[in-house]
């Protein structure tokens, strides 16, 4: 319940009615602008050219 109630702090939801879960509005369903992860793309490498992915081992 307490992950509900940030969501609600947090204006993602609408919850007045709390006897049930069928009862959430969902207002937004992603994740803000401001609140996404910094992400590096030259450190993780965006290209996936010349990879050979067999049995779940990525081979380079």
């Amino acid at each position: 319940m307490a992950a509900l109630d940030a969501l609600v702090a947090a204006e993602y939801i609408h919850w007045d009615d709390k006897s049930d879960t069928s009862n959430i509005v969902i207002l937004e369903g992603w994740e803000r602008e401001g609140e996404r992860p910094k992400v590096d793309h030259k450190l993780l490498g965006t290209s996936t050219i010349g990879l050979n992915i067999k049995g779940g081992t990525c081979h380079a």
